[in-house]
């Protein structure tokens, strides 16, 4: 759909939202670079605007513009994905931002990217005061934790029978794959994260995972895991594959992932949200995101 047909909406002052296609890709990189955190760069911020699974031409976000000036932004990272065998659109919000003149006009910028969010809605990176507006809105909790799995806690999955191998090279994982994951690995082979297939006699398990560090400390976050009993069956092995790879010291998974299976870990407070009409939490990963773009 054209810019011109998603219209722009009028704000107090003088200042107007409008949608954003690829074209303003440069411009919103600057500002974000400039305003919002100038330790990524220009490029990096400029990796929202370019997830290659968008086909649709769908606004990449919500400037609040006067005249000219962008003064306000949020993202939205929109996806189609094949849930529980029926076609989910997906729209991950991103990056809300307004200089502090233009405050009194930003709620609009979140209140036009949910009207036309597609049907399941996600934060995944809200602060406290965000988080208090969504739920005001219809937001539900996505995530309440995340499980940090260090090295050798979990040492006894080590003597699982069966034998298992760790596939790490791209080539040779994506022919291990079936249509869907074959379909997400495509969709994300050019970004920073890292691609495990565990091959057991059960079956697989596909994880993707992205390297971040945490008051200086290295960690893997897992982003999705197609199949948790393989991966719980063996989960030492897999981790110390993962840790390897990434060069962390411990594998972060979010609670929802595991199912109800217990791995020994420490819990990591980290809340999430979604809004949704047909799925559930236990329904959605963090796959097609900013997680997948941004660092930390």
């Amino acid at each position: 759909m054209s810019d011109a047909a998603w219209g722009s909406v009028p704000t107090t002052r003088s200042a107007r939202v409008r949608p954003l296609g690829a074209n303003d890709a440069e411009a919103v990189s600057t500002f974000l670079h400039d305003r919002v955190d100038s330790k990524r760069s220009a490029d990096e911020w400029r990796t929202l605007f370019e997830h290659r699974w968008d086909r649709d031409r769908s606004p990449v976000g919500y400037a609040l513009v006067d005249g000219n000036e962008i003064v306000g932004f949020i993202g939205t990272i929109r996806s189609k994905r094949i849930i529980n065998g029926v076609v989910e659109a997906f729209c991950n919000l991103t990056t809300w931002y307004v200089l502090p003149q233009y405050r009194g006009s930003g709620l609009l910028l979140l209140l036009q990217a949910i009207k036309h969010g597609d049907g399941t809605i996600t934060n995944l990176t809200p602060t406290v005061d965000v988080e208090q507006i969504c739920v005001r809105l219809g937001f539900r909790v996505l995530e309440e934790r995340k499980v940090a799995l260090l090295p050798l806690l979990n040492a006894r999955s080590l003597a699982a029978r069966g034998t298992v191998r760790v596939v790490r090279d791209r080539e040779k994982l994506r022919g291990l794959l079936g249509e869907r994951d074959r379909q997400v690995f495509d969709d994300h082979k050019d970004y920073a994260c890292s691609h495990f297939v565990v091959v057991a006699e059960t079956g697989y398990a596909y994880l993707v995972t992205k390297r971040r560090t945490k008051r200086h400390v290295p960690f893997s976050d897992v982003l999705y895991c197609s199949d948790i009993q393989v991966f719980m069956k063996h989960v030492e092995r897999v981790k110390l594959a993962i840790l390897r790879q990434d060069r962390t010291a411990a594998l972060m998974i979010d609670r929802r992932f595991l199912h109800g299976h217990r791995p020994l870990g420490f819990n990591v407070a980290r809340r999430t949200l979604f809004r949704s009409r047909e799925l559930t939490a236990g329904d959605i990963d963090n796959l097609y995101s900013e997680l997948v773009f941004l660092r930390n």
